[in-house]
């Protein structure tokens, strides 16, 4: 009687899995943007979809798990290029919910509502604003989201499976592969496996994972080889390749937040937690944590020092976008919710029907408020911004212009525009941020050779452009997205459309 109970809860979870898949699917889908995007932080996803459909290498540490998958979702013969990236997105969040729900369900003591519960929370992830920001448009993090979760899962079932062993090596290799920031789950990894693990078993399974990362890793330097037009270090040699995938260039942002403002960015990280399941959410998260603690020990300081590692990291990390970092610690936040769920059934279904009922309706409401309360703001079906402002500067610009943008969503929007959307073009766009390495400066030779370049001197990316304008304005179109003061005192501009053109040089 026991197995057939057992079978038949397992039937009920995969029901419910799929269901959770399908629903959350179906929602991000109906709110995905149509194209590239400036919300919700995505100005990347230029620079990622552009990468992918060209076979270049986007910026450091030039993600090749994503841009090898987006190419394939680049395949699917629906919308247009970007949508069918953006699509990839969708399905990596509403799988890491499908994957928080079955570590809930094992996570739950005893309550005769696990798969409701698991369910419920599941959802509650999934609708979160911040995972369903990145859901929606090309980006990294639901991918990362989705290893995150697999990770844990298969650690967490490592000696009951040894499918749970090879997933757990398989998702942590193709991690390193995509974010560095998969490291963080370590401190978590080593206290649940500590001698829970034999040596041999765990080496092995880290030599897997780091074979997998080198040779994921390694596919950048054949997609440098071909001179794509995307190819950020142009990882050709093994320094350029250990600066792209080492993610160097981002490397002062890391603990770049001065202490002074530590305060005021704790209080601003936890209310980004609150906007993320609320103050009901807050509160059986902080149950849930301390009764994890109290009944399995080890899972709870694990699922402790992950949350500790991630939200440490996005302390003292000084970029726009450091909050999308925290989409595992409010992996772990659902988590701790389950377990409270789960603790408060366990103590209040025995007193009776009603307060069951409340019980239940508490419960679902953190996946319905969290859907019903984030729809609008997370809706971009609608958003054509970044797109369009592409359109509208290939539309009216010249042939073989340059164009000089120095701000990602500037930049990445152009990008799209003139290698997806305008492969036939002769346009030049120049970044001057990226004038002092040798290997973009040689790229631009290489690419546009007609173009004459001068030679790089120490004075830096200004007396660069202004030289480049001396030597080609007479021959060539000459275009500024947005024109700093420094380059007003050296060249006379007027507004075009979206640009401005440089029609004379001040003396």
């Amino acid at each position: 009687m026991r197995q057939e109970t057992r079978a038949r809860d397992r039937r009920v979870s995969r029901r419910v899995a799929a269901a959770i898949f399908g629903a959350t699917f179906a929602v991000y889908l109906r709110t995905l943007a149509p194209s590239i995007t400036w919300r919700n932080q995505g100005a990347d996803s230029g620079d990622l979809v552009t990468a992918a459909l060209t076979g270049g290498v986007p910026h450091p540490p030039g993600y090749p798990l994503y841009t090898t998958l987006a190419q394939f979702a680049a395949a699917i013969p629906i919308g247009a290029s970007a949508f069918r990236v953006n699509v990839l997105s969708a399905g990596c969040a509403a799988l890491a919910a499908v994957a928080v729900f079955w570590i809930a369900r094992a996570l739950i003591f005893r309550s005769t509502w696990r798969v409701g519960i698991a369910a419920a929370c599941a959802g509650a992830f999934a609708f979160s604003p911040r995972l369903w920001s990145q859901a929606t448009i090309a980006e990294v993090y639901a991918l990362n989201a989705l290893l995150t979760a697999a990770i844990l899962g298969g650690i967490l079932f490592w000696r009951e499976s040894p499918c749970a062993r090879w997933l757990a090596a398989l998702a942590f290799g193709l991690g390193l592969a995509h974010h560095p920031t998969i490291v963080l789950l370590a401190p978590g990894a080593m206290l649940l496996l500590w001698r829970r693990v034999t040596w041999r078993a765990g080496l092995g399974a880290l030599a897997l994972a780091l074979a997998i990362a080198l040779a994921l890793d390694l596919t950048l330097i054949l997609r440098a080889a071909s001179d794509p037009p995307i190819n950020w270090g142009d990882p050709r040699t093994l320094d350029r390749w250990a600066w792209v995938i080492s993610g160097a260039l981002y490397r002062n942002f890391i603990f770049g937040v001065p202490i002074a403002d530590y305060p005021a960015r704790v209080l601003f990280i936890a209310q980004s937690f609150l906007d993320q399941f609320g103050v009901l959410g807050m509160g059986l998260a902080l149950f849930g944590a301390f009764t994890l603690a109290r009944r399995a020990r080890r899972v709870g300081l694990a699922f402790g020092a992950t949350f500790l590692a991630y939200g440490g990291f996005t302390l003292g990390y000084a970029s726009t976008d450091a909050l999308v970092y925290l989409i595992p610690a409010d992996l772990v936040m659902a988590l701790w919710i389950a377990v409270g769920c789960g603790a408060l059934a366990e103590a209040l279904i025995p007193h009776g029907r009603w307060v069951a009922l409340m019980l239940g309706v508490l419960i679902s409401s953190l996946p319905l408020g969290n859907l019903a309360g984030n729809f609008a703001a997370l809706d971009l079906s609608n958003d054509q911004t970044a797109r369009e402002y592409g359109r509208a500067v290939f539309a009216t610009l010249p042939p073989d212009a340059l164009i000089v943008a120095d701000h990602d969503p500037y930049v990445f929007a152009l990008g799209y525009a003139r290698y997806v959307e305008q492969p036939n073009s002769r346009a030049l766009i120049v970044v001057p941020g990226l004038l002092a390495f040798d290997w973009y400066r040689a790229q631009l030779q290489r690419q546009y050779p007609a173009w004459i370049f001068p030679a790089w001197t120490n004075n830096g990316a200004d007396d660069f452009l202004a030289a480049l304008v001396r030597a080609n304005l007479a021959r060539y179109p000459l275009y500024w997205a947005e024109p700093d003061a420094a380059m007003e005192r050296r060249l006379v501009f007027q507004p075009v459309g979206n640009l401005n053109q440089v029609v004379g040089v001040r003396h």
